[in-house]
């Protein structure tokens, strides 16, 4: 993948002048490279956003998706570019549909709209698990 391949360049030029311990070379190399898969992650969704005109609606989906994410655990894809997708499809397409809904409440029940909305998408995939045998974190 392109991000291990650039983790391990830069973890190359950090230990080039010094000596190292391998082990603490490979953390490092898996750090940057988780680093930079969520750095890519988060900016195709912010891209997405702004593509579609729906900067502040991600962000409102986003603040009750990080309330909820510790308590709720959540599904994990198999293979990185679909997390992508389902991301930026989550994050930045359906809330530009769903700032598109003509409402009457504010930005405090748009948000908890949404919030109710993934914590829905959450308890479904819980009982996909239970006959699907989904992996669940």
């Amino acid at each position: 993948m392109m991000e291990e391949w650039v983790a391990r360049r830069i973890a190359d030029r950090i230990y080039e002048e010094q000596e190292y311990d391998p082990y603490q070379k490979a953390k490092i190399e898996y750090g940057l490279a988780i680093l930079l898969v969520n750095l890519s992650k988060a900016s195709s969704i912010l891209l997405t956003s702004i593509i579609f005109f729906s900067l502040k609606d991600t962000l409102f989906v986003c603040i009750p998706y990080c309330v909820l994410r510790s308590s709720c655990l959540g599904y994990h894809a198999k293979k990185s570019w679909v997390c992508t997708v389902q991301s930026v499809l989550i994050f930045a397409v359906v809330p530009c549909f769903i700032g598109r809904i003509q409402m009457t409440i504010n930005v405090l029940g748009k948000s908890i709209f949404c919030g109710f909305l993934i914590f829905v998408r959450i308890l479904i995939l819980r009982k996909c698990r239970i006959y699907f045998g989904l992996v669940l974190v």
